[in-house]
């Protein structure tokens, strides 16, 4: 492998970095030597993570070799020239000297969003010659735990309670002697990169339990992966025993850093939690009354780990808490907002206090283990409420901070009262059994300041933190809301062409209705008319993966069942493949399988929301995305309590800092972060190409593009009519070369938009062939049979044809030199029901499902028993022509207007009446025949 030179740090790389991967590798180096804290910003597709595994690793092996040269010198007490010489050589390269013997080398603690984008950077690691790292990974006892009755438990909580009784009493055979069954198993030592899957694996092979062997692992790790909320949460450090003393923290995919350090210090209880918490203690205290009634006075069977008089104090406790509770007053909205530290006025009432908070916690334990074990019909929760309100008292009492001051909670904290609403009950599921209590008020405990998390996380002495990702634009904002020091700032360019990309802004569609995916235009049929009309546009002209993004849930229903009910659904699974994403992580991994197989077939669209799973952690390199569709801008629900206090918070430190965001600016950036993305989808490396279609006039607007990613914003074409941004992308395919599809439409029944995903069946077609010329006539030369098999799934071979590359009617029209006024639309108008474009003609029959084609020309290829229409080709440049030549410019206007109309409304009834009157009231023969022909 090449070896480079950057800052004096020798480092392997797989090839020959391209001047941005340099950048790149200089800016985390130079945070590894100076011991500072670095923003960095590399679009996708640029070798981010392999830059950053590469100088991160060649640094710390750098370290390693200085750790142990101090402890050769402290045992030889003197040292010779020689380690002199090698110490200043490497401390040149570290760009630190050590002064005293630390207990152990750093290490690097590389954090990403999930385990499967950690997966991805583990693969990367393979490529390079730093894969002899020891390398440890972190997980939750939800993904790794293999105990037959642990593992099925779904609550979360009890499970761990679970775990902790059997693990306790050594009744799990899996973790008994966990740290010799790791030392001592070849399978956990000779294989140095293990992921969340192998560790499950050699976990069953060896009877280990992987949830215990990952933390023994992490001990003598040299590079440490772990989802960063295991770093951000308190909670969570404790928990894996995370000791972060001088080690390098990397946040990979960092644009969602800020949300997960609000959302991991916050937390809310609800009057329905602690009255059902006070019921299960209530229970424990029947089941008492019951052993002691049922044994002798010396053979009473109860816990060892609590008695009576904590049971009776826990009561009192959570009674208090519902009196103070009740006692809130809201306000006719139902709601109220109070400082962060009036909370602290609540618990107090409860006799809940900073020196009672560690005992109180250790009594709440135990009364959760103990529910584990009853078999009880009066408790259904199984300590479930009792864990979220020991979690709430945990998350309160860290809002101190290291120097337990109020003032802390108050400048970084807001509680919100609102009224609980009742909730039906769900079936028989324990879980809901308990309806809201009327009367009821939910506690909310939020904190809206980021900064307050990544503080926590320097105070630990980490060596540096770097944050990175690949959409953090613009990186003054993103600084300004972690505030935490930054001196090494990056915002690279991307490594593709300006030939590999081609991004527009469509104000309007093709039926001239201005895109604008605001609210009162969430139900205007013109405009979800015209949004669906773009679509299926763009479909007839971008080749293989598209990814359509909505701004919500909500508006992505709307949309297809609106398109369901009208009719466009079907026009538009005509043409490709449609699936809709699910919420369900097992749904979604089925979906994009079937996605990814159909895009082969035959093209494919898959219908995402902006934030969800399907916008960032997923590879949809080439084909698999060669377009990405954004419509509407994805703002935080404006009316949102918590969104409407995170502005009035920041609105608030604007007065005091001049420099940080306010709210409006905040608001904006929160789009544009997830619109940013959602774009990282379509170019995925250095050799990839695609199109970004932004479906909405405001992404015009100068504010808009400067916040959407640096390297994007030169690439940016606005300001187009529809006619043209569609000309724009698909010339840019066509010199890639690449075509689309041709398809033919299979007559199936469209399932519900409420089931987890859904795609339209057609009969796939090879591509169209690139070297036919414009006069070529249509020639079929393969037919099959589409079959059925028993469960109605239509297996369809492929139908190759051939046919002619030829402009459409309007772009001839709009082209014509005879006329000055263009047309503000390029439509396919093959879809009219008359024009002889349409060459063949699919018909099936119910019974046996055999396809009858129907073409304008006989062909030698075809079997002798088909029907052959014949009729005389269509010439539209021809027809075009005439028309400019025999129809005066007032006639030409209306005949552009009713054709506009009609790809608009395909009312065809209109469009012939409309024409009729245009040419029959003319005595021309030759218009009398321009009409015959069109119809």
């Amino acid at each position: 492998m090449p070896e480079i030179t950057i800052r004096n740090l020798i480092i392997d790389f797989p090839f020959e970095p391209y001047d941005i991967q340099k950048d790149y590798m200089e800016k985390v180096i130079e945070c590894l030597q100076n011991k500072t804290n670095g923003v960095l910003e590399s679009p996708t597709g640029t070798g981010k993570t392999l830059s950053l595994l590469c100088s991160s690793l060649a640094w710390l092996c750098g370290q390693k070799a200085i750790f142990q040269m101090k402890q050769i010198n402290n045992e030889n007490v003197k040292s010779d020239n020689f380690m002199l010489n090698l110490e200043a050589k490497l401390n040149l390269q570290i760009g630190s000297s050590w002064n005293e013997l630390t207990p152990r080398p750093p290490k690097i603690v590389y954090a990403s969003r999930t385990h499967s984008q950690l997966n991805q950077v583990m693969l990367e690691l393979k490529k390079t010659a730093y894969r002899h790292v020891k390398v440890g990974i972190l997980g939750s006892r939800d993904q790794l735990c293999i105990h037959p009755q642990v593992s099925k438990e779904t609550n979360m909580g009890a499970k761990i309670h679970m775990c902790k009784i059997l693990t306790s009493a050594r009744n799990c055979i899996y973790y008994n002697d966990v740290e010799k069954k790791v030392k001592d198993s070849s399978l956990f030592q000779e294989d140095r990169l293990i992921d969340i899957e192998d560790l499950i694996k050699k976990g069953k092979q060896t009877k280990c339990c992987p949830y215990f062997a990952s933390r023994e692992l992490q001990n003598d790790a040299d590079i440490l992966f772990a989802p960063y909320n295991y770093l951000l949460d308190p909670k969570t450090r404790r928990a894996h025993d995370i000791k972060l003393h001088n080690d390098v923290i990397i946040l990979d995919e960092g644009h969602n850093v800020e949300k997960v350090c609000e959302e991991s210090s916050s937390s809310h209880i609800s009057s329905t939690i602690v009255a059902v918490c006070i019921n299960e203690i209530t229970a424990i205290m029947k089941i008492f009354h019951e052993q002691v009634e049922q044994s002798s006075f010396t053979e009473i069977n109860l816990p060892k780990d609590f008695t009576s008089e904590e049971l009776i104090y826990l009561k009192t406790i959570f009674m208090l808490i519902e009196k103070a509770i009740d006692e809130i007053e809201l306000t006719d909205k139902k709601s109220k907002t109070f400082p962060g530290s009036f909370i602290f006025t609540i618990l107090e009432k409860a006799q809940i206090t900073p020196t009672k908070i560690n005992s109180l916690s250790d009594v709440l334990n135990k009364v959760c283990q103990f529910l584990l074990t009853v078999n009880n019909s009066q408790i259904h929760q199984r300590g479930s409420s009792l864990s979220k309100f020991l979690e709430f008292l945990e998350i309160v009492f860290n809002s101190l901070g290291s120097n337990q001051s109020t003032n802390n909670t108050d400048l970084n904290f807001k509680l919100y009262v609102e009224a609980e609403i009742a909730k039906p009950l769900k079936g028989n599921s324990t879980w809901n059994s308990t309806n809201a209590e009327a009367g009821g008020k939910i506690l909310n405990f939020w904190c809206f300041n980021p900064g307050f998390g990544m503080k926590s996380l320097l105070e630990q002495g980490v060596h540096c933190i770097i944050l990175t990702s690949g959409t953090l634009s613009p990186l003054a904002a993103t600084i300004s809301e972690i505030r935490i020091p930054i001196n090494v700032q990056l915002s690279n360019k991307h490594i593709i062409k300006s030939n590999q990309i081609s991004a527009v802004v469509v104000d309007r569609g093709p039926g001239n209705q201005e895109l604008k995916c605001v609210y009162q235009n969430r139900t205007n049929q013109k405009y979800l008319m015209d949004l669906a009309q773009t679509c299926l546009n763009f479909y007839r002209v971008i080749p293989g993966g598209i990814l359509v993004f909505f701004p919500s849930y909500p508006f992505l229903k709307s949309c297809v069942d609106y398109w369901q009910e009208n009719g466009v659904w079907n026009k538009m699974a005509a043409v490709k493949s449609i699936f809709v994403e699910p919420q369900s992580k097992e749904e979604l991994k089925l979906m994009i399988e079937e996605y990814y197989k159909m895009i082969n077939e035959r093209g494919a669209s898959l219908f995402a929301v902006c934030r969800g799973k399907v916008s960032e952690g997923m590879d949809f390199a080439d084909a698999k995305a060669r377009a990405v569709i954004v419509i509407g801008l994805p703002y935080p629900p404006f009316n949102d309590p918590k969104v409407m206090l995170k502005r009035e918070y920041l609105d608030c430190g604007k007065k005091k800092n001049i420099s940080s965001l306010d709210g409006n600016e905040w608001y904006q950036l929160e789009a544009m972060r997830a619109v940013n993305q959602a774009v990282g989808r379509v170019i995925r490396h250095a050799d990839d190409h695609g199109a970004i279609i932004f479906c909405d006039c405001r992404f015009s607007f100068p504010n808009n593009i400067k916040s959407l990613s640096q390297w994007l914003q030169t690439h940016i074409v606005s300001r187009l009519s529809f006619g043209q941004s569609l000309k724009l992308v698909s010339s840019f395919f066509k010199q890639w070369k690449d075509i689309p599809t041709k398809i033919f439409l299979e007559n199936v029944n469209i399932t519900s938009p409420c089931s987890s995903y859904q795609y339209s069946r057609v009969l796939p077609a090879q591509k169209l062939a690139p070297n036919i010329s414009k006069s070529s006539k249509v020639d079929y030369t393969k037919l099959y049979e589409a079959s059925t098999s028993k469960d109605n799934t239509n297996k369809c071979e492929t139908l190759s044809m051939i046919s002619t590359k030829r402009k459409s009617f309007l772009d001839d029209l709009e082209n014509s030199n005879n006329n000055n006024e263009k047309l503000d639309i390029y439509d396919e108008f093959h879809r009219s029901k008359n024009i002889n474009e349409n060459k063949y003609a699919l018909q099936q029959s119910v019974k046996k499902r055999k396809i009858t084609i129907m073409q304008t020309k006989s062909s030698d290829n075809l079997k002798k028993n088909e029907s052959v229409n014949t009729t005389e080709y269509f010439d539209f440049k021809k027809y075009t022509t005439n028309l400019q030549k025999y129809l005066s410019a007032e006639q030409l206007k209306t005949f552009k207007e009713a054709t506009k109309a009609y790809i608009t409304t395909e009312n065809c009834e209109q469009f012939i009446l409309t024409l009729s009157q245009l040419f029959l009231t003319n005595k021309n023969d030759i218009l009398l025949s321009l009409y015959k022909g069109l119809c």
